[in-house]
């Protein structure tokens, strides 16, 4: 995949570390990345928002996620870095719009790897945590009446392996199919079950199936 037309902004208050992470990552990925004052306000489709949360305690990464409405809205992507293990906001971050996590004792290949994988428009979430998230959120939902028999069969293998967080990539292999047959297999999920994104495929699976 080609980054080139990608932008990486990082949200921190560590002016020098971040300067520092933002020419590591543009060396390596080849993309645009720069500092940026805050992750709410207008952002671009491709561009990916990293918050900066070392030393940051669970309240006042609560308080930052809600201070308004995301970049992500606009298309933008948005993910958390430097994230202790223990601090017990990953279900808050992934419900304000996050795509990963990365957390204070990830390696950098691991965050490059992972920055690679958000712009290929996958998550980069553990999966228990995505599985836990997943739960609660089905819990709080009562089923909906869609026809669910709008999906053919090769719909329904494909949205299985993508409930399963598996990459279109991975799902070509599996299917022994193309990448590009995979994403129009998506295309047509997404537009019969009226949902957005994969993590709202998941959620749409785990309350009807």
């Amino acid at each position: 995949m080609n980054l080139i037309e990608k932008t990486v902004r990082i949200v921190g208050t560590r002016r020098l570390h971040n300067e520092i992470l933002a020419e590591f990552i543009r060396c390596r990925l080849g993309v645009e990345c720069q500092l940026a004052p805050s992750i709410h306000g207008d952002s671009l489709p491709g561009t990916l928002l990293l918050l900066d949360c070392l030393g940051a305690d669970r309240e006042s990464l609560i308080c930052r996620l809600r201070q308004g409405p995301l970049s992500g809205s606009s298309g933008a992507l948005f993910a958390l870095f430097n994230l202790g293990r223990n601090s017990g906001i990953e279900k808050e971050a992934l419900a304000a719009g996050a795509r990963g996590l990365f957390f204070e004792d990830d390696s950098a290949e691991t965050l490059l790897k992972g920055i690679f994988v958000l712009f290929a428009g996958e998550f980069w979430v553990p999966r228990r945590i995505l599985s836990e998230y997943l739960l609660s959120r089905t819990l709080s939902f009562s089923p909906a009446p869609e026809d669910t028999t709008a999906l053919t069969r090769r719909e329904r293998e494909v949205l299985g392996l993508l409930a399963n967080g598996a990459s279109n990539d991975q799902i070509g292999c599996r299917m022994c199919i193309s990448t590009c047959t995979v994403k129009t297999h998506v295309y047509n999920i997404f537009r019969k079950i009226h949902v957005s994104s994969r993590l709202e495929a998941a959620l749409w699976i785990a309350r009807h199936v």
